[in-house]
């Protein structure tokens, strides 16, 4: 099985990962840990991102998904990118908003909030 690509390392000050330091607390989140087979993982979550109103898949392949979530009002585009890990059994991503609106808590929440979607379409499976 080849090497997974690693997420692109947050830049913005309004990013979060869970590939960034354990010694960056403010950009670190946990992945999602799971037991299931590569395309199980990869169905469960294109069904959950396909619930996340106003987003949209830009790019995906057999362990990848790179997409945009636009905001309802402005239109502001939070870029998310997700990465699955068969190998370690390990879910991963990223999200990085497009101004520090509220500092990193909308992106924080925005990416517990699509592990936890994932993590129940994969349960669910």
């Amino acid at each position: 099985m080849t090497a997974v690509r690693p997420l692109r390392p947050c830049r913005r000050r309004d990013c979060v990962s869970t590939q960034a330091p354990r010694t960056d607390p403010l950009r670190r989140i946990e992945p999602l840990a799971f037991h299931a087979g590569l395309v199980g993982v990869t169905d469960a979550a294109l069904r959950a991102l396909g619930r996340v109103p106003r987003l949209k898949v830009l790019e995906r392949d057999a362990t990848s998904v790179r997409a945009v979530v636009r905001s309802p009002w402005l239109r502001l585009a939070t870029e998310v990118e997700l990465r699955i890990d068969a190998g370690v059994g390990l879910v991963h991503l990223s999200v990085s908003t497009p101004f520090a609106l509220r500092e990193r808590s909308r992106s924080r929440s925005r990416a517990h909030g699509l592990l936890a979607l994932i993590d129940r379409e994969i349960r669910r499976a």
